[in-house]
């Protein structure tokens, strides 16, 4: 390994610690990947059972299998003595099935190897994401009709509310949130919306701060001196119809197009120093009270919204059964939950897994991560074994779309060093 810098030496050699490795394009990672899988099998450390290496695509993953066939090949030409050829010519043997794949082929894996237990069919099939999207469209515009159909009284309420566009179009995001993060279930609404959220005191507190910044406005309004311009003008005409404008402000919280009304008399009023500040405090107040009411309505439809996306999701569960398929999300949440709920099925792939390599490791959202440090030492917080060796490079994270956080990545590197490593 003369070729190699000290850096890449160290990265490829040191087998008691975790390692994360930085590296940008062009230095060279997938090679010193490949000569450290290499460097495992040679020192004996592990057989190619004991060693996982999970890349981010399944073109990256077939690219090193090749490349670590091509480096067992010449050791078995090169090798010396008889025992030493016929050694690598077993790995070589044996590198169709070693376990270099994507996090979610390492997943199905997982899942086919206890279906029982992770509550899957062993013969499931997998959807992907453009299918994924238009089936799940396809069970969303259903569940919608179905209620119109049946007059459901969570749409109704939705409708007081909001408007067909809104409740077909806006909800959507929301909902593809709550399904990725696994909350549909009987803690949804405590998840969209805890107790401590909101409440009919902070609208009345507003609703008193609205009120004082007007009559702020009308001692500044009122104040003798030079002439008084249009500002100074147009609150005084207001001041003369506060009965009505307290009135709106007491109302809103039962209609907050009365706030709509209420602001348009200010569009396009300035002031100087002292009224400009009174204006801005109003405007402030008025948001405040808009987002109180909001928040109030939000809770109230709270329960709706919750059996909206329960009957969704329920839906979505049953065509997927019916049709025996999983989506990349349901095999990383069931692999997850199985390494969870089943700690001795945990344990036995910590007892089979000596090293494990994640390339790519800018790429991985937290719940591959989770499903990483489970694998790596039964915890899905803390990096109790000495086993991981991950690279990666944050300012190339291309994997967004499915949840892939660059801070996750910087997570790694702190428990990597938390654990010892370098």
């Amino acid at each position: 390994m003369n070729d190699f810098t000290p850096e890449q030496r160290a990265a490829i050699e040191t087998l008691d610690r975790n390692l994360l490795v930085k590296a940008g394009a062009g230095a060279g990672k997938t090679r010193v990947l490949v000569e450290r899988y290499v460097h495992v099998l040679a020192t004996g450390a592990a057989d190619t059972d004991g060693i996982v290496a999970i890349t981010f695509t399944r073109k990256a993953a077939r690219e090193m299998k090749e490349r670590i066939r091509e480096k067992v090949n010449e050791l078995v030409s090169g090798a010396a003595e008889t025992e030493e050829r016929n050694r690598w010519r077993d790995v070589s043997q044996r590198l169709d099935a070693v376990n270099i794949s994507t996090i979610h082929s390492l997943c199905s894996r997982i899942l086919r190897e206890h279906p029982a237990e992770a509550g899957v069919d062993p013969d499931f099939g997998l959807l992907e994401d453009i299918d994924e999207t238009a089936l799940l469209d396809e069970v969303w515009q259903q569940t919608l009709e179905q209620a119109v159909r049946s007059e459901s009284g969570w749409l109704k309420r939705l409708l007081e509310v909001y408007s067909p566009a809104q409740i077909r179009q806006e909800f959507r995001p929301l909902f593809d949130a709550v399904l990725k993060e696994g909350l549909i279930g009987p803690e949804l609404e405590r998840e969209l919306w805890p107790p401590s959220v909101g409440g009919s005191v902070d609208c009345r507190m507003q609703a008193d701060r609205l009120k004082q910044a007007y009559q702020e406005l009308f001692t500044l309004a009122a104040v003798n001196g030079k002439k008084k311009t249009k500002a100074q003008d147009r609150i005084l005409v207001l001041q003369g119809e506060w009965g009505c404008i307290e009135q709106k402000i007491d109302n809103v919280v039962q209609d907050l197009s009365l706030l709509d009304e209420l602001d348009a008399a200010f569009k396009g009023m300035h002031g100087g120093a002292n009224l400009g500040e009174a204006l801005q405090e109003r405007k402030k107040a008025s948001e405040g009270l808009r987002g109180g009411v909001l928040d109030q309505v939000v809770h109230r439809l709270t329960p709706d919204l919750c059996e909206w996306f329960q009957l969704v999701g329920a839906s979505w569960t049953r065509i997927k059964q019916d049709c025996r398929m999983l989506t990349y999300d349901d095999l990383e949440k069931n692999t997850e939950r199985l390494l969870l709920d089943h700690p001795e099925i945990c344990g036995r792939y910590n007892r089979r897994i000596r090293f494990l390599m994640v390339d790519e490791c800018q790429d991985i959202n937290e719940r591959q991560r989770r499903i990483i440090y489970l694998l790596a030492g039964g915890d899905a917080e803390i990096l109790h074994r000495l086993i991981l060796f991950a690279v990666g490079d944050g300012k190339q994270s291309i994997y967004r779309f499915r949840g892939a956080d660059t801070r996750v990545f910087v997570r790694v590197q702190e428990d990597v060093c938390r654990s010892g490593g370098r």
